[in-house]
């Protein structure tokens, strides 16, 4: 029987495709300043 844990979902295989592809968002700074980009509205 297969482990779920050890192998990705759907959404993150998506999510490996699209860092693979060049997309997605990279951030560059301290925890501080990326939960400050994320909590803008």
């Amino acid at each position: 029987m297969k482990n779920p844990d050890k192998f990705p979902n759907a959404d993150t295989i998506e999510a490996i495709e699209e860092l693979e592809k060049g997309g997605g968002f990279k951030f560059e700074g301290t925890t501080e300043e990326l939960f400050a980009v994320l909590t803008e509205s």
